[in-house]
């Protein structure tokens, strides 16, 4: 509040500072989510969206999906895992096979799953198996949320 403000009825400083607390609470949810997105755990997320595309694609090639077929496809056994468990969390795949055969769908579902792997950790996190090598997932900061 400047000097110009000093002038104004109580009133009218009162719907002042609460505009001004609209736009500082705008510009914090902002900035939160893009502290998530760019996170080490936003990267490892669109990282996992990006391999599960992949993934999802051989699938619709008629094409095994499988670890090693990842390997082939340059994708490590971790990004692997972190794919599937995306998949998983988007429900087109149940540790078997897909369950969604449509490229479209899969990728609607993967986008859904994409949003809620970033706002709520811990349901990404019980998708991965329990030997993933990432510990701070299993006994880290997201331990409590699970």
């Amino acid at each position: 509040m400047g000097k110009d403000t000093q002038t104004l009825s109580p009133d009218q400083r009162i719907k002042l500072l609460e505009l001004e607390l609209k736009q500082a609470k705008g510009e914090a949810t902002k900035l939160r989510k893009a502290m998530i997105e760019n996170s080490r755990h936003g990267q490892r997320i669109k990282q996992a969206y990006q391999d599960a595309i992949l993934l999802a694609n051989l699938h619709i090639a008629y094409q095994p999906s499988s670890r090693s077929s990842g390997q082939r496809a340059a994708i490590s056994r971790r990004r692997w895992t972190n794919a599937i468990a995306l998949l998983q969390l988007a429900r087109v795949y149940n540790c078997r096979k897909f369950l969604a055969h449509s490229l479209v769908e899969i990728e609607a579902a993967l986008e859904k799953a994409q949003r809620i792997a970033l706002e709520n950790p811990a349901a990404y996190v019980a998708r991965l198996p329990r030997h993933a090598d990432d510990k701070s997932y299993r006994h880290g900061r997201y331990a409590d949320q699970e």
